[in-house]
């Protein structure tokens, strides 16, 4: 028996403690459990937080862009930001009452601005597609309501994205009938091929192009592109490759094919309202009288280039001739340029793609900074525009690519220009200058002939003058010399002395004067340099120095000599 108790004591001892260890094991799970439920509801509430600050930071910057839904020049310059808006209001328009109030405007402005119902605003909010509708509030906003609310006036959107996303809506297993039906009638417009372009990135004209493009009947559409085609079959400028294109297309036309349009004809129609828009601004005809030729004659010897400042710069070679040429008659002289200079394939390639009139608008600009087309296709490197560029890379439009050099070579032409127009100013220069010399060489020569007339009217004068005192003499009574008074042999004297001074003079003076100028002008010196040198400019001044000098060489002889001589009876008789 003591035996047995023994063990039981035992074995209540070894429960009694295995039980204790079990006891603190289960009570350590618990404290580890609440712990770790503590420490997950801790780390909860602080993610929420930070969900809570995210989502009322998101909801601050999204306010920001729903204030701005009044400003219309934010709704035509930033669609993709006016998209955004629009579908962060309707996220959280059940939360905010801002957001409510800013798609209720968004709302209000589509309607206002394309009617209760289009077809375009219709799918779109059922699609919810914002970035959709925020194209065509933009449009709305630059164009005026009554072309929005035009269902024919396609939407703003990427061709092929609005092609690929009409297919959805007609043969997606999704759609319901009211939306294949008429997502079908627009992917039947759209096939027939109105180009779909971004209105903003169009000029004024080719908008207006666009949109009456747009609003003409399919039945209008189907004639003005019949008649173009016609033209292009049958029409005298027509390429051989072309006129074959066009006859294919015109038989398709006729049986009856779909409708499309080709980058040429959008071209030509554009061109076509563009003739228009000239003839109805028109200036009317100048009815002056027409200026003769003895007018134009006048009027080119009033304008005689005097100076390089005053000489009008002529036409820059190389410019085209201000003859009214429309965008189709630039577009077609660009493209029989362009195969003539340029490999057959290279032309082919870039005239047929729809950059091509990009790339003619870009040498028409250089063509008007005075750069002759050919040259400007003579710098654009051929060998890369179709195939791989330089670098290895695909060239996907040779026509884009080409644009892209001739935008290139408008930054370093100018220059160029410059230097061209330097040279010919120059050129100008010199040839005045040289014709300014030619008229003083011809001004001098009349100059020395008019110095060597004077001289010989000197000479001629002198010989009056000896002429006239042998007459005098001859008439004087012979009075022998020691009858003779003082007087009159003192007078006699002196006239003689006086006579032989004068011819000797006269003869110096004239030597000198001819050998003056025979060197000057011989020299190449101008009249204004020789102005000083007693040289006469006219005859009348010539006359006028030889009176002065018959008038200084009489003033020599003695005044009392003179009124004697005046005095003697034999003057008298």
């Amino acid at each position: 028996m003591t035996e047995n108790a023994e063990a039981e004591r035992h074995l209540t001892q070894s429960m009694s403690a295995a039980l204790s260890v079990a006891l603190n094991i289960a009570v350590q799970m618990q404290y580890l459990r609440a712990d770790k439920a503590r420490r997950a509801q801790h780390e909860s509430e602080q993610r929420r937080r930070e969900v809570e600050q995210q989502l009322a930071a998101e909801r601050e910057t999204a306010a920001v862009s729903w204030r701005r839904v009044d400003d219309r020049e934010w709704v035509a310059t930033r669609p993709a930001e006016v998209a955004e808006a629009w579908a962060s209001a309707r996220a959280w328009e059940s939360v905010d009452p801002r957001a409510a109030e800013a798609r209720a405007k968004f709302d209000t402005l589509l309607g206002a601005l394309y009617g209760e119902t289009h077809p375009a605003v219709d799918v779109a909010r059922e699609t919810e597609d914002y970035t959709a509708l925020a194209a065509l509030l933009q449009r709305a906003v630059e164009i005026t309501p009554e072309q929005a609310a035009n269902p024919r006036v396609y939407e703003v959107v990427p061709e092929h994205e609005r092609h690929a996303w009409l297919e959805r809506q007609v043969w997606g297993p999704e759609a319901d009938p009211d939306t294949r039906v008429a997502a079908s009638a627009q992917l039947a417009d759209l096939e027939r091929g109105l180009p779909v372009a971004v209105l903003r990135e169009m000029d004024t004209q080719t908008r207006q192009a666009w949109i009456e493009l747009g609003e003409l009947d399919p039945e209008e559409r189907r004639a003005w592109r019949h008649a173009w085609l016609q033209r292009q079959v049958w029409g005298p400028d027509t390429a051989e490759h072309r006129r074959s294109e066009s006859a294919a297309a015109l038989a398709e036309l006729e049986s009856g094919g779909p409708e499309r349009l080709e980058p040429e004809a959008w071209h030509a129609w554009v061109a076509e309202v563009r003739q228009r828009n000239q003839d109805r601004t028109a200036t009317p005809p100048d009815t002056s009288p027409p200026v003769t030729t003895e007018q134009t004659a006048q009027r080119q010897r009033d304008t005689t280039v005097t100076s390089p400042e005053t000489t009008p710069t002529p036409a820059p070679r190389g410019r085209t001739a201000e003859r009214g040429e429309n965008e189709h008659e630039r577009l077609a002289r660009t493209a029989a340029t362009v195969r003539q200079v340029w490999p057959q394939e290279v032309a082919e390639q870039v005239v047929t793609r729809e950059a091509f009139g990009a790339f003619a608008h870009r040498l028409h600009q250089l063509e008007q900074r005075g750069y002759a087309m050919r040259d400007l296709l003579g710098m654009i490197p051929t060998d890369h525009l179709v195939g791989t560029d330089r670098y290895g890379q695909p060239v996907r439009d040779p026509a884009a690519f080409a644009e892209w050099h001739v935008k290139q070579l408008a930054t370093s032409l100018p220059e160029k220009a410059a230097a061209e127009a330097g040279i010919e100013q120059l050129e100008r220069y010199v040839a005045a200058h040289t014709r300014q010399q030619t008229d003083g060489r011809d001004r001098d020569e009349g100059h020395a002939d008019i110095a060597h007339a004077r001289a010989e009217h000197d000479q001629a004068h002198a010989e009056r003058e000896a002429a006239d005192r042998d007459r005098d003499r001859a008439s004087e009574p012979d009075v022998p010399a020691h009858q003779r008074g003082p007087l009159e042999a003192a007078a006699d004297g002196h006239e003689q002395r006086a006579s032989e001074h004068d011819g000797a003079a006269a003869g110096h003076e004239a030597v000198a004067e001819d050998a003056s100028s025979r060197g000057a002008y011989a020299d190449g010196a101008e009249p204004a340099r020789l102005a000083g040198q007693s040289h006469p400019r006219t005859l009348n001044e010539s006359l006028k120095a030889s009176q002065r000098a018959q008038s200084q060489r009489q003033g020599r002889t003695p005044a009392h000599l003179r009124r004697y001589r005046l005095a003697t009876p034999e003057r008298t008789r």
